[in-house]
């Protein structure tokens, strides 16, 4: 999360500050605006007038400026929260409102070790690299994703919006293999890919929440680059409330913020802990603090791994993410 001022400071600061600048101005207009009329009149006793006056006049405009501002400093502020809202190819967490649901915080970024588990290990074999173009936007657009049932993929809606046919390619090389958006949930930020010609088999998901402090690896193909593992601890669960947009209400969706180095292309990829568990999706990395990222729960996208075997329709995949 952000470090914010607190912001009735700042914006009693920034009162002052603009009603003295006001205050001068207007004293300057007035000092030099009599200069005519005083060189009409050539009396003595009009600069002593115009010096009384002008200093009369920017105190009298400073108190008033300084008052008026003053209710606003002293209105109700709310200090921004952070939630994942951008959902874009690369996408990064802004400041909005959220509700914390677990504030335990864990260490800063506490590596697994040098060592990775087998399971973890065995688990990498079914994390692909997905791509495709998006001709809305005029580009190629990458991601991570993993296997959750026989010929399914799991990935962000974001990584495929505005792809048509996306591509799927099993350790990060090689040949591409043909797939095709069976689910797309923008809102959620969830797709599911039909890969027909897949072999590699399911990932099991966890069942329940994790708490803070819960260690895993990010798996994924950062940048479009090689395949990686990314340290991860759970810091928190965070409710991330969602804003009504159009004809889509607001929603919630729970998330765990992770002290955790994301890059651009480990969207869609799993959180995997050591014994081999999915815990969640990673979708997004904070603007704020680069060692900060977010993943969905996997609780959260357990209804989409359920349904993967039974969806066979291709579904629209809408609009391409047009920021990063």
């Amino acid at each position: 999360m952000m470090d914010t001022l607190d912001a009735p400071l700042i914006l009693t600061i920034a009162t002052l500050g603009s009603a003295l600048v006001v205050a001068a101005g207007l004293g300057w207009i007035f000092l030099f605006g009599g200069r005519r009329p005083r060189k009409a009149i050539d009396g003595r006793g009009w600069h002593r007038a115009d010096a009384v006056l002008s200093a009369l006049a920017m105190g009298a405009v400073f108190l008033a400026t300084t008052s008026s501002l003053a209710l606003l400093a002293a209105s109700p502020y709310d200090p921004l929260r952070l939630r994942a809202a951008t959902r874009t190819a690369e996408p990064h967490v802004s400041a909005a409102t959220t509700r914390h649901t677990a504030t335990a915080v864990a260490p800063a970024i506490m590596p697994l070790g040098p060592k990775v588990t087998a399971a973890v290990l065995r688990d990498t074999a079914s994390v692909v690299r997905i791509l495709g173009d998006a001709p809305s936007c005029g580009r190629t657009q990458e991601g991570s994703g993993f296997v959750v049932a026989p010929h399914r993929v799991m990935t962000n809606a974001h990584v495929v919006a505005g792809v048509r046919w996306p591509r799927v390619q099993v350790d990060g090389r090689g040949p591409t293999l043909p797939a095709r958006v069976v689910l797309f949930d923008p809102t959620l930020d969830v797709a599911i890919l039909d890969v027909p010609n897949l072999s590699a088999p399911p990932l099991p998901l966890a069942t329940s929440a994790q708490p803070a402090g819960t260690g895993a690896e990010a798996a994924g193909y950062p940048q479009n680059g090689p395949f990686r593992l990314a340290p991860a601890v759970v810091s928190s669960t965070i409710d991330d409330v969602t804003p009504a947009r159009g004809t889509v209400g607001p929603s919630t969706q729970q998330v765990y913020q992770l002290a955790a180095l994301i890059r651009p292309g480990n969207s869609g990829g799993p959180l995997i802990t050591p014994t081999g568990q999915v815990i969640g999706v990673v979708f997004a990395r904070s603007t704020q603090n680069r060692h900060v990222g977010y993943a969905l729960t996997a609780d959260q996208v357990a209804f989409a791994a359920t349904s993967a075997s039974s969806l066979s329709r291709r579904v629209s995949t809408g609009r391409c993410s047009t920021t990063s």
